[in-house]
């Protein structure tokens, strides 16, 4: 038996949602969370649904099957986002201008990072969930740290991040090849120009060694960030029926039809030797905020430098994005009753 790779000691639960358990195993699984119980026939992928908590915590989890017993310690339930994109959600506070004299240690800011891309290979999240130490801080994605923060000083509850993000990524990594059948299969192809960064570009590559091990976790929702790389002939005008469609398909996966979506708008990059399709796609991710439910954007050109595709003040962004998603009611609701 085992459970999915996320259920790991000192996790964080969304509040207001549906609380589901899922992994794998052979025979009769019983969970236990919270003083309640349940029990599932499996020969493979197996799932229990307990309902939605308010945020509190800590809980146990555990789980039986077949003689053995695993339990989950430090569970808080409280708000959980999902950070994906390319480049500009993977960079650091390493990288990020916030003096390390700002950092701050905060046991109920927690980060789970999802498996990496190295040397041609993925290697799987050895660390679990991380709580948020001054000197650890700096190998955090940056706009999940800030972002993250923020919540916790205005909401006071847990805060979970789950950062799935690589760098030079086209959209279609991120999709099911569902996604690209019949009429769309023209868009399934992505240009990338960096050999060493093809082999994770290939279709739903990244949605099913990142996002698909997630589901159907539930999210408070997920913040978006980008784009970059479909700025290129026959990708950028195509881009906002991508978008459209991993939306889609990311709410089926994570069964939540009003999963939020926060996305941010690519910063102007003025010296993009394609800087018309980057407009293209710029326009095509505010197009789909105001046309799908539950979708909004955040810009970010005038918090960047037009010269530098990797802006460093992500501490700027991180409040606007925080500001967007309180203000479309992302977080501080609790569900549970509704």
């Amino acid at each position: 038996m085992k459970l999915n790779d996320i259920f790991r000691d000192g996790m964080v639960l969304q509040h207001g949602k549906p609380v589901r358990i899922f992994g794998e195993a052979k025979g009769r699984v019983s969970v236990g969370f919270d003083g309640e119980s349940r029990t599932v026939e499996t020969d493979g992928k197996w799932m229990v649904e307990f309902a939605a908590r308010s945020c509190g915590g800590p809980y146990e989890l555990s789980a039986t099957c077949g003689g053995e017993n695993i339990v989950i310690k430090d569970i808080m339930v409280g708000e959980l986002l999902l950070c994906s994109g390319q480049s500009n959600m993977e960079l650091t506070m390493a990288e990020e201008v916030t003096p390390k004299s700002e950092y701050v240690s905060d046991p109920l800011l927690r980060i789970y990072i999802g498996g990496r891309c190295a040397d041609g290979q993925f290697l799987p999240n050895s660390e679990g969930w991380v709580k948020a130490q001054t000197d650890n801080v700096d190998s955090w994605s940056a706009l999940a740290y800030l972002t993250g923060l923020r919540i916790r000083r205005e909401c006071g509850c847990a805060v979970g991040v789950i950062v799935c993000a690589q760098g030079a990524t086209g959209i279609q990594a991120w999709s099911d090849e569902s996604c690209f059948a019949g009429e769309n299969s023209h868009m399934a192809n992505h240009f990338c120009s960096n050999p060493d960064c093809s082999w994770f570009n290939e279709l739903s590559c990244l949605y099913h060694f990142m996002i698909e091990p997630l589901m159907p976790i539930s999210l408070a929702g997920v913040i978006w960030y980008q784009g970059e790389s479909n700025s290129y002939p026959n990708e950028a005008e195509n881009y906002e029926k991508m978008l459209d469609m991993m939306i889609d398909d990311w709410r089926k996966g994570f069964s939540d039809e009003e999963l939020p979506f926060c996305v941010v708008v690519l910063a102007d990059y003025l010296q993009s030797s394609n800087r018309d399709l980057w407009s293209i796609v710029q326009k095509a991710q505010e197009t789909v905020c105001r046309r799908v439910p539950y979708t909004f954007s955040v810009k970010s050109a005038d918090l960047c430098e037009n010269d530098n595709i990797h802006p460093p003040t992500k501490h700027k962004l991180a409040g606007r994005i925080y500001e967007a998603i309180k203000q479309n009611n992302v977080i501080g609701i609790d569900r549970v009753g509704n």
